[in-house]
C-alpha cells in the first residue's frame, strides 16, 4: 500500500482482514513521510513500513523507479494507492492489480 496521509483505505483493509471478509495480508506500507498517521497505524500492527524520501530525487521517473524497485522486491498481488500524493508511474504487470480503493481488493478476491 502506498500512502501519504491518515490511511483511510489502510483502515478499511484492516477491517476486511480482521473480519475475515478478505483473506490476505498487507506485506508493507510505503510512504513519503514517516510522520503521517497511516505509517503509524501500520507500524502499530507490526506491518513493515518503508519511507521513500523524495527530497533527493530529481524527477518523477527516478521516484517511480525507486517505488517500482521496492514493489518488485516485495512482489505483492495488489497495490492500493491510499491517497498517495506524489506523482508516480507504476509498472503494469499481469500478475499485479493496482487500485485506489480497498473495496477493489474484495472484487479481486471474489474472482480468484
Amino acid at each position: 500500500m502506498l500512502l501519504s496521509g491518515e490511511g483511510g483505505e489502510l483502515s478499511k483493509t484492516f477491517l476486511y482482514i480482521d473480519n475475515r471478509v478478505l483473506d490476505g495480508e498487507i506485506v508493507a506500507v510505503i510512504g513519503d513521510d514517516p510522520d503521517v498517521e497511516g505509517i503509524r497505524k501500520a507500524a502499530e500492527r507490526g506491518i513493515r513500513t518503508l519511507i521513500v524520501d523524495p527530497s533527493g530525487i530529481i524527477d518523477t521517473a527516478a521516484f517511480s523507479r525507486d517505488i517500482n524497485d521496492i514493489l518488485d522486491k516485495l512482489n505483492p498481488d495488489a497495490v492500493v494507492l491510499d491517497g498517495f500524493a506524489r506523482s508516480v508511474r507504476l509498472r503494469e504487470r499481469q500478475d499485479r492489480y493496482i487500485t485506489d480503493r480497498a473495496e477493489t481488493l474484495l472484487e479481486i478476491a471474489a474472482t480468484d
